[in-house]
Parts: C-alpha cells; structure tokens; sequence
C-alpha cells in the first residue's frame, strides 16, 4: 500500500474494507438490544470467583439492564445533560449497569479501581456525575470526595455489592425499548481516562459511532473471550461490546493479573481470542510453569499499548499451535483507529498497516507531511469522524488535534513502502548526549537483543560530574540469568553505535500507569536512587 497522493502534496496512508455498519443514528444500546435479545439464552459473560464461575445469560443480563434503566428513570437522569461514573473492578453487577446506561444514551465514566484520592477527585470534578456505582473498597473514599466537591446532594452514590444494589437489579421489568438518540451517533457514549503518562489523567469522549466499528474480525457466538482489562480500558469496553454483538462469551474476573493465573483461565475455560497488553504478555512467557501449559485453544492473541520484543513475540507464537500473534497500534483518542500487523512472520518489528478505518499521516516539525520511510510524528484520525474531544476541556483538544482532525500522537514513527507502520520512539522522550540523538525505543530495542534481558526502560540521566545528559537503563532480567549490569553497556558498546555511559541497574520491576505503560520519570527516578546508594 503505497501512500495517498492529494492535490496539495500531502501523503496519507489509509486503510481499505468495510468501515461501519449501522446507520448515523443508531445507539450503541439498541444495537446491543437487538443483538441479544436475538439469542436470548446465550452466555454472555462467565465470571470466575473463589466461589467458582458464575454464569450470565443475554436473557438475565437484558432484566437487569432494564431495572438500572429504569432506577436511571427515576433519579431523573437524561442523555446529553447527565453522566453516570463506574467504579468497580469486572464484577457480574456491572454489565448491567453498563448495559443500563447504554440502553438510556446517558454517558458512562469508568475509572480504576486503584486510583489515587487526586486522580479519583480531578476525573469527578471533570466529570461531575449525577450517578456513581462504586465497589465496596472505594465507597468511602468516593463518598468523601464527592461531599468535599459539594456537589453531594445531587449525586446518589451506589453500593455496587450493597442491598440497595441487589434491591435496583430485582425490579421487574418485562418490557422495555432502549431510547433513541436526541442528536446523532457522534454522541458521546463513554468518557474514558488517559494513560496519565504526562501528569493527570485526560476524559476522553467515545462516541456511540465509534461502537459502530466492526470490532469483531471473525468472532461468532461459538468463540471464547478473555481480556483482564478494566472497563476503565478502551480494550474492555470494545471487549464486551464485541462479545454482546457476536454472542460470544466473555471471561471475566477481578482477581489481578499473573502469568500464571492467565495461563490456569485459558486452560479452564479454553479462550480463541485474547487481548492483553504488552506487560502482560511478558509475565505469561517469565512464568515458569509456561512450557507445560496448553494454549491451543487460542486463536487469536492481540498485544497493544507497548513495542513487543521480536525475540519475545516469536517464542509465544510458536507456542500458539493453532493461533497467531497480532499486534495493534492506536490511542484512545482515535476512537478505534489504528493499526494491525496481521504478517509478523515478514514485518516482525511493524505494528502493522492502518485498519479499515483509519487514515496516517506522518509529519515534520513544521506540520509538512513525509512520504515513506522518512521518520516524523505519528498522526492520525477516523475516516468516518472527528475526534470527540477531551470533554469539558476544549483548550486541551485543540492541542492534540489539527484543523484537518487529525491527531498527533506525540509518537516518532514512519512508513515503508508496504504501508507497514514503525514506531520509533516517543518525541518528548528524546534527548541529545554529546551530539547524537537518541530515542529510548532506540537503546531498549538493542539491550532486548541480549539473551537473559526481559525487560528494559532507557531515558537520559545527568552525569553528575559534567551536568551533561547521558543514556541510561533500568533492566529486568529473565529468571535463572547471570548477566551483570557490566555486560549490558558492554554489548551495546560493542554491537551499536550507542552507550550506556548512565550505568544500567537491574530492578524486579519497572513503574507503570495503570494503563501498563512505562512511567519514565518514575523510572528515572528509582535509577537516581540506585545510583545514590551505589555511591
């Protein structure tokens, strides 16, 4: 695929196929009405618990949808005015209230469970719901929170485990028709976070088009879903819209992630088609119980929100007998715009060519567009609408998107002249050390070229002697590995033409967000404190 020539010079890169299919003025709650009460004794959903899995069928889901739709009736909620907040780990009360709220057109706000009290207070005074269901662990905190906004008058807060939860899901309620949108499909439908990789979290609009993508490939009703991500993740919102549209069934659970609990729920329930991040991935393949495991059940398994070690890729693929590895590039801005690489066997270190919906463009400093293979920032945008902003915060989206609305990811990146997408690194991220620019993505992917190194964060650290900037590593190493930090700045000297002049350090672990992606600042941080206790 070779890039799009336009009048005025500029070179885009779009993706071909089917793009939406449901009318401008569709809900995503009467398309996921139809689609269940379609096959009403489906399992939806299978929650595994201490107490073993429980299951949800699309008939028990839709009556108790229909109940939080009408207890949102009787607080006097209304779509385009009000906003309802999901606090709560993957539980089976929250598909209801999902549902609920979908079915009303009213916005949900999920947010992590493990936020801290500042981020929890800056997304509600964004936000300002008029409803909240919370988990048992945060409703105090919640409570407080919303008392010192003063608003706390005007917002019942929910219980998601209390009696006056189980009291809203036994109303009766046989008959019931999602409402129609008062405006268009380019409504927002749900106000989701940001990585919070620069400071606090962003809210960003999803709008009920962007539901309307095919983000389904091939899934049919005989498949089986697994992906740990909150509803707080765009990857499990598009996860449960995908199933409820498909009649497939999701697994969920609000035990933590670990390799070795992934790998017991996929031989449990025999997942084809699993979505997980980066990090993740790399904790199935350091668990050691990995060469004894069956995963042939999988199909499809699709890593996002990081570069993946090629070496890391392979290894997995080959244990996929019956499946394959894809990996995906976006941002949750791009309301299900993005890239897949489908063909990692020839384009190992692609993130892929641009989806169906989607169309790229890569700029210079200036804004001019670069044809393939010159390196510049990532934009991009949907074919089929713009950007529906940070919400509440107009300033904010007019920095991220151009007067073509496109976004700019802040990401360095290029094409080659197969249309395939590289990323190379992170524009803020860069830094400059006696003359020579470098990308952390750079360094990271030559030290992950050393056998025993599992994971690895690069930034610039200070020489305290010379105050100049210097690269400089945190490394995680695989287990049963006797590699010394010396070893890493000696292959990289010898093998590049980089250094690690900063030391490197190994750690057990690197700081993330709660969306996995690596905290930098954080990381750079910890090396401080290493090298001061070294000293």
């Amino acid at each position: 695929m070779r890039p799009r020539e336009l009048e005025d010079g500029k070179k885009l890169w779009q993706g071909t196929g089917e793009r939406f299919i449901y009318n401008e003025n569709t809900s995503i709650g009467e398309i996921l009405f139809n689609s269940m009460s379609a096959f009403p004794s489906n399992i939806c959903q299978i929650h595994d618990s201490e107490d073993g899995p429980q299951i949800m069928t699309n008939r028990e889901a839709l009556l108790k949808a229909f109940a939080v739709a009408k207890f949102i009736d009787e607080i006097d909620l209304r779509q385009d005015r009000d906003v309802i907040t999901v606090i709560s780990p993957n539980t089976m009360n929250i598909l209801p209230v999902v549902l609920g709220a979908f079915f009303k057109a009213i916005p949900i706000s999920p947010m992590f469970t493990d936020f801290q009290p500042t981020v929890f207070k800056h997304i509600l005074r964004i936000t300002a719901p008029k409803l909240i269901f919370v988990d048992q662990k945060n409703f105090e905190n919640i409570a407080e929170i919303v008392e010192e906004l003063n608003f706390h008058q005007s917002v019942v807060i929910v219980n998601t485990e209390s009696q006056h939860m189980k009291n809203i899901l036994q109303k009766s309620i046989t008959s019931f028709n999602p409402d129609p949108l008062r405006r268009d499909s380019h409504q927002t439908a749900a106000i989701v976070c940001s990585s919070g990789t620069t400071g606090l979290p962003k809210a960003i609009c999803l709008s009920h088009k962007c539901f309307h993508m095919k983000v389904n490939g091939n899934i049919t009703s005989e498949d089986v879903l697994l992906c740990f991500s909150h509803l707080f993740w765009i990857s499990g919102l598009y996860q449960l819209v995908t199933s409820l549209t498909t009649g497939a069934t999701r697994i969920i659970t609000k035990t933590p992630f670990s390799g070795g609990y992934f790998l017991d729920l996929v031989e449990k329930y025999k997942p084809t088609y699993v979505m997980s991040s980066v990090p993740q991935l790399l904790q199935v393949i350091k668990d050691e119980s990995l060469k004894f495991r069956d995963l042939s059940s999988i199909r499809s398994y699709i890593v996002s929100g990081d570069h993946i070690p090629q070496n890391s890729g392979d290894f997995i693929e080959r244990l996929l007998t019956n499946g394959r590895l894809f990996v995906g590039y976006g941002m949750t801005e791009g309301e299900c715009a993005g890239t897949l690489n489908c063909s990692r066997n020839t384009h190992p270190t692609s993130v892929g060519k641009p989806g169906s919906n989607s169309m790229f463009k890569i700029v210079d400093e200036e804004g001019n567009s670069l044809p393939e293979n010159e390196q510049g920032e990532v934009c991009f945008r949907r074919i089929d609408k713009v950007f529906g902003g940070y919400y509440r915060d107009p300033e904010a989206t007019n920095k991220i998107c151009d007067r073509e609305g496109f976004l700019h990811s802040k990401d360095l990146g290029y094409f080659d002249s197969e249309g395939y997408l590289y990323i190379v690194g992170r524009m803020t991220d860069i830094f400059k050390s006696r003359g020579r620019e470098y990308t952390p993505f750079e360094i990271e992917r030559s030290v992950l070229e050393i056998p025993g190194v599992f994971e690895v964060c690069a930034f610039g650290v200070t020489d305290g002697r010379s105050s100049e900037v210097i690269p400089g590593a945190l490394v995680v190493k695989s287990r049963d590995c006797t590699l010394e930090e010396s070893d890493i700045t000696a292959y990289i000297e010898r093998n590049t033409v980089m250094n690690l002049r900063g030391g490197v350090f190994f750690v057990d672990e690197i700081p993330r967000t709660s969306t996995d992606k690596y905290m930098r600042r954080a990381a750079l941080e910890m090396f401080n404190r290493l090298r001061r206790i070294e000293m």
